[in-house]
């Protein structure tokens, strides 16, 4: 797992999000970067062992129960993250918000998921449970990792959605208007980026990592 700094230069105060902090009450930590998702599970053992909460932004459920082989490495991937971190108890919940565009494009085939745009996942008798819901219960929780995959703002896979940075900057603040109104202050927050190379479009990365600097300050 490499953790690395936020790359870019630093975007103007014109354009960039009001800072959470100002708006809602919140402690932001410094916010950290990873290229991969899969990657979150180390993370989360390394920055803080264990916690109760993952709001996940993202385009993708990354839910998956893996597939084992008798060669087949038994390590989190990218599709299937979610269902380590819940199964192995570095998280108990983690809630996954999906982006706006999927509800206007009817992104999944299964009628319940064209109008869910909030799913939970929990461990019931050591199943991973995923249940849609229409709004999440406002979170009471001294601290709570917020994990923003980019390409909840511009996806290269299909259904391919290609953001600018309008539709980014956009998109950010609405992200951090869902984030206030779900947090009950005091509480501490702390940020992990996800480039995913591959999924998201490369050509967007600085735009994503300036607007999201701004609000999660």
């Amino acid at each position: 797992m490499t953790i690395q700094k936020l790359s870019g230069p630093v975007a103007s105060p014109a354009r960039r999000g009001i800072p959470l902090s100002n708006r809602f009450g919140l402690t932001i930590l410094p916010p950290v970067v990873f290229d991969h998702h899969r990657e979150i599970c180390d993370g989360i053992k390394k920055l803080t062992g264990s916690t109760e909460v993952v709001v996940n932004f993202d385009a993708d459920g990354d839910y998956f129960e893996p597939k084992y082989s008798d060669d087949g490495p038994r390590t989190p991937k990218d599709g299937n993250w979610v269902w380590w971190t819940i199964r192995y108890h570095e998280a108990k919940q983690i809630l996954w918000v999906r982006p706006a565009w999927q509800m206007k494009r009817g992104w999944f085939d299964l009628p319940r998921l064209l109008t869910t745009r909030y799913h939970a996942f929990t461990l019931q008798n050591h199943e991973v449970v995923e249940r849609g819901r229409r709004a999440f219960p406002l979170i009471e929780s001294p601290s709570v990792i917020v994990s923003v995959d980019f390409d909840y703002f511009s996806s290269a896979v299909s259904p391919v959605f290609r953001g600018t940075e309008e539709t980014v900057a956009r998109d950010v603040d609405e992200l951090a208007t869902l984030l206030g109104g779900l947090l009950k202050p005091p509480c501490t927050v702390l940020p992990l980026f996800f480039r995913s190379p591959g999924w998201s479009h490369e050509g967007l990365t600085i735009a994503i990592e300036e607007q999201l600097l701004g609000v999660f300050q």
